[in-house]
Order: C-alpha cells, then sequence, then structure tokens
C-alpha cells in the first residue's frame, strides 16, 4: 500500500467519523480501542480508566469516573476470549452522584480473520455478551463486527465499528405513598445501537507514541424507543507508553525487548484528552489506560 493510498485512507476514516458527530452514544463509558491482534498463550490483565468533566444538564444521563477491568487470554493463533467487569458513578435524577458500583460484565471472543504482520492490512471479528447488575435495572446486550487495522511504517490506523443489539430491558421504579411502596416496572423496546471508535498513531520512538481517537455510536438507529438516550462524540490526542521484555512497546512494529527494564513483563500505558463534539456530551473526558502482559 502506496503512502498516498495510506493517507487517503485515513482522511475518508476521519471523515466519517466527523459526518456522524450531529448524531451520534457508546455502550459503557470507558473508551477501548481494540485491537486485531491475538497470540496463543498470551494472558494480559487491562485497565481502562475515565473521570468526566462539563457534563450535560439534567436529564441526561452522565457518568462522573468510570473504571473497567479485563482479563485477555489467547487461545490460539487465531482465538481469543475476554472477561470484563466494569464499574461506574453514574448521576442521579436529583443531580448528585451515586457511589461507585459494578455496573456491568461482559465476555467477548476475538476471531483473527487476516493476520497483521507488519506493514498492511488485518481483520479480526469480534462477538461479546454483556449484562447489567445495576440495581432497579436489568438488560443484556450481543456486541459484534469487525476489527479492521492498517499500517504502514510507523503509522495505524485502527476502526472498531460494532452494532449492538439491546434487548430484555427494564427499569424497576419504587414510589412510596401514604406509607406504602409501589414498585412499577417499564420495558424498554429492544433496539439496535452502533457504536465505533477509532485510533490514527505514529510510532514516534522504539517506545513512545502519539496519537488520536474517537468514539461514539447511533442509539436506536431504527427509532424503536420513544424517549432513547442522547447521541454523544468524543475526539482528541492520546499519547502512549511501552515498556518491558516481551512486548511490542508502545507501537504495532517493536522487536519485543527493553534493555533499559530487563526481566520486566511487557506493560503499555496510555493517557488521553477527549471532547465532546455535541451538546448532549460532556465537554472533557479523560482517559487512563494500562495493560501488563505475563
Amino acid at each position: 500500500m502506496g503512502l498516498e493510498r495510506f493517507f487517503t485512507t485515513i482522511a475518508l476514516a476521519m471523515a466519517v467519523v466527523m459526518s456522524l458527530c450531529t448524531w451520534a452514544a457508546p455502550a459503557r463509558a470507558q473508551f477501548e480501542v481494540v485491537q486485531p491482534e491475538i497470540e496463543s498463550g498470551k494472558f494480559e490483565l487491562e485497565y481502562f480508566g475515565s473521570y468526566f468533566s462539563g457534563l450535560p444538564s439534567p436529564p441526561a444521563e452522565a457518568a462522573r469516573q468510570g473504571h473497567e477491568f479485563q482479563a485477555v487470554y489467547g487461545l490460539s493463533d487465531w482465538l481469543e476470549i475476554k472477561g470484563i467487569a466494569e464499574l461506574e458513578q453514574e448521576r442521579a435524577e436529583d443531580g448528585s452522584f451515586n457511589s461507585l458500583k459494578l455496573s456491568e460484565v461482559e465476555g467477548q471472543g476475538i476471531v483473527e480473520l487476516i493476520p497483521l504482520k507488519g506493514d498492511g492490512f488485518g481483520v479480526s471479528f469480534l462477538a461479546g455478551y454483556g449484562e447489567s447488575v445495576v440495581s432497579g435495572e436489568d438488560g443484556s446486550g450481543i456486541r459484534f463486527g469487525p476489527i479492521l487495522k492498517v499500517a504502514k511504517g510507523p503509522l495505524s490506523m485502527t476502526l472498531n465499528p460494532f452494532p449492538v443489539y439491546e434487548f430484555n430491558i427494564k427499569e424497576t421504579e419504587i414510589e412510596f405513598e401514604d406509607g406504602e411502596a409501589e414498585v412499577e416496572i417499564e420495558h424498554t423496546p429492544d433496539h439496535w445501537n452502533f457504536n465505533y471508535a477509532l485510533q490514527l498513531k505514529h510510532q514516534t520512538g522504539e517506545h513512545w507514541a502519539v496519537g488520536v481517537e474517537g468514539f461514539g455510536g447511533f442509539e436506536d438507529i431504527a427509532g424503536d424507543v420513544a424517549d432513547s438516550e442522547a447521541d454523544k462524540h468524543r475526539f482528541g490526542p492520546v499519547v502512549y507508553l511501552g515498556i518491558g521484555d516481551h512486548g511490542h512497546g508502545a507501537g504495532d512494529h517493536g522487536d519485543g525487548h527493553d534493555p533499559a527494564a530487563p526481566g520486566l513483563p511487557a506493560m503499555e500505558f496510555a493517557f488521553g484528552v477527549l471532547f465532546g463534539l455535541n451538546d448532549d456530551t460532556s465537554d472533557l473526558a479523560l482517559k487512563w489506560d494500562a495493560e501488563i502482559e505475563f
């Protein structure tokens, strides 16, 4: 792939993402760009954190902070599985914030279809099932779709276009009148969402990389929910650091050895600032990631 074609692809991808910003909401508050590469026998612990400021006004749903923990294992050269737990501090109806608590658990599987080795194009396919564990709420979701990545020298672009089918959603409200509790259960119709994540990355050194990331999605694309969540979009810069003996550093083409940190497991870190691109999105979101490979 020539440089002209590579940069044309990046420009088109950015144009597509920006065009979605007028009406697109991520299924989870944490910000992960899933990579297509799979390695047999590799076990990783991953953490994704976020903090939000400049939140939209109620009644728009919002969170102050979120934390996601993942355990990842490569069963073979083409199959990887993940276990995910997410904690969030959500805003209540009166504008205050609830305590930080477990909000969702999810299991995922990723199948590598076209391996990416050095420069070129790689494709994997993700499928996952998530379950809400918030008290008073119920709901399940199926997430699936391709993981697309193109690389040329120090440059790479990764795109996650994921449809999400949400079903079995109900909210339980308890109201007290004359000392008696009345329980009301509201059912939300099953519906389709569409989420995306985009990463454009440049390897600036053996262990450092810089890039930009974007996140968002279409909420209730078929219009089945009368009062669906507002759409949200974010985009901003991210820096990456990789250290350790067995990883790829902060980039995708490292030699897997860090003479400055002998004996350490492979570790990768990222920190980013994401800016809201519409009124229904928080003005600012800080994201930080950490991965350790065993």
